[in-house]
C-alpha cells in the first residue's frame, strides 16, 4: 500500500474522538474509508487526496501549508510546558487523560525535547473527550501546575492511574478519590489542589483550551500543531523529526530569536481560524 496512505490510515485510527457515543459506527465508517482508499489505489487514484479523506472522515481537511495561530500563553503561565520556555520549534499537544494514543506518544515527545536540546518545547492543551472519566483529572493537572508540578502530575497520572486502568479496566483507578490519595506522594498540597480544581482559574483554563482548539476544528486526541502546522493522531519519532527538522530550518533562517519566534512568526502571521485545503488564505 502507498506509504502516504498507510500513514493517514494509522493517524485516523490512532486518535480518540470527541464523540464517544457511536464508537462502533465510527470504526465501521473508518473501515469503509480504508476499503475505499485501497480501491482508489487499485484503480490508479488515491494519493494525498484519498489519504486526507480517510484521515478527516468527519473533519474537513486542514490546509497542510496553513500556519494556525494557536494561543499558548495560558498554558505556559500554568506550567503546562516541557522543555525551554523559549524555543524555535513549538509542538502543541492537544491531549486527553483517558486517551491510549496520548499515553503512547508521551515518551516520543519527551525524547524530542531531549534530542533537540533546547530547540524544541512541548505545550500541553486540554481537550477532554472522555469527560465522564477524566474531567476532574484535567482540572487536577491544572491545579498541579499552579503548584509548579504539572509535569510531575502528568508522569504520575500515566503511571499511577491510567496504566492500572488499562490493565484492569477498573474505572475507579481514574477517580478523584484515587488520585487524591497519591497526589501528596509527588509533593502536592492536596487541600490546595482540591481548592484550585474548583476555582475559576482552572475551570476557565479547561474551557478556554477547548474553545481555542475548536476554532481550528480539533476534535480528537492527540492532535498536534508544530509551529502552527496541524496534524492529527500519534506518529513515531521519525515522523515527528521530519517535520521538526523542516520547521527548525525555517525558524533558523528567519533571523528571529527563540524568545520571539512563536509570537512573531506564528501568532503574528498565522491564521486565527481554521482553513480547509484549497480555501483562500484569510
Amino acid at each position: 500500500m502507498n506509504k502516504l496512505v498507510c500513514t493517514a490510515i494509522v493517524a485516523a485510527l490512532a486518535a480518540c474522538q470527541a464523540d464517544t457515543k457511536n464508537i462502533e459506527k465510527k470504526l465501521d465508517d473508518q473501515a469503509k474509508d480504508i476499503r475505499e482508499i485501497k480501491a482508489m489505489i487499485a484503480k490508479g487514484g488515491g494519493g494525498a487526496g484519498a489519504a486526507a479523506k480517510g484521515q478527516q472522515q468527519q473533519r474537513e481537511e486542514a490546509d497542510p501549508n496553513a500556519v494556525f495561530a494557536v494561543d499558548i500563553k495560558p498554558n505556559i503561565k500554568n506550567g503546562m510546558i516541557h522543555g525551554p520556555e523559549a524555543a524555535l520549534v513549538t509542538i502543541i499537544d492537544a491531549w486527553d487523560d483517558a486517551c491510549p494514543y496520548c499515553a503512547r506518544v508521551v515518551p516520543t515527545l519527551e525524547q524530542l525535547v531531549k534530542d533537540y536540546n533546547g530547540k524544541v518545547r512541548v505545550i500541553y492543551k486540554n481537550l477532554v473527550v472522555h469527560p465522564q472519566q477524566v474531567q476532574r483529572a484535567h482540572l487536577a493537572g491544572c491545579a498541579a501546575g499552579l503548584q509548579g508540578k504539572f509535569l510531575q502530575w502528568q508522569t504520575a497520572w500515566w503511571d499511577k492511574a491510567y496504566k492500572p486502568y488499562q490493565e484492569s479496566r477498573d474505572g475507579s483507578k481514574l477517580s478523584e478519590e484515587a488520585f487524591m490519595s497519591w497526589a501528596p506522594t509527588i509533593g502536592l498540597d492536596a487541600a490546595k489542589l482540591k481548592t484550585d480544581m474548583d476555582g475559576p482559574e482552572c475551570q476557565g483554563l479547561i474551557k478556554n483550551d477547548a474553545d481555542e482548539l475548536r476554532k481550528f476544528r480539533v476534535g480528537s486526541t492527540p492532535s498536534f500543531f508544530i509551529n502552527g502546522h496541524y496534524m492529527a493522531g500519534a506518529m513515531d519519532i521519525n515522523g515527528f523529526k521530519q517535520i521538526v527538522d523542516r520547521e527548525l530550518k525555517i525558524a533558523e533562517a528567519s533571523g528571529l530569536s527563540a524568545a520571539e519566534y512563536y509570537d512573531k512568526a506564528v501568532m503574528g502571521k498565522g491564521e486565527k481560524t481554521f482553513r480547509a485545503a484549497g480555501a483562500p488564505k484569510q
